[in-house]
């Protein structure tokens, strides 16, 4: 049930109307370490996947085809859900 965690940043961040692009990482980063938490779980654990969940998206930009979809995603957004 954490996991569902990342929906509600979702949720907040285009509530506050913030950067797209920076809402969805940081309900990415929320998720990822939503879903890596367990009862005993330590601090270092806890980093490395972070730094993994940012090391994700580092590889999807440079991946030549992930580029036009997330400039399509940002341009509809910008105008379904941001109407003006």
């Amino acid at each position: 049930m954490l996991i569902l965690l990342g929906i509600g940043v979702v949720v907040f961040g285009f509530v506050v109307r913030a950067n797209p692009l920076l809402v969805v990482m940081a309900a990415a980063i929320v998720t990822g370490l939503a879903a890596a938490w367990t009862p005993g779980v330590d601090l270092a654990t806890m980093w490395s996947v972070g730094v993994a969940t940012l090391a994700r998206f580092g590889k999807a930009f440079q991946i030549p085809t992930a580029i036009p979809l997330l400039i399509a995603n940002i341009i509809l957004m910008r105008f379904l859900a941001f109407p003006e």
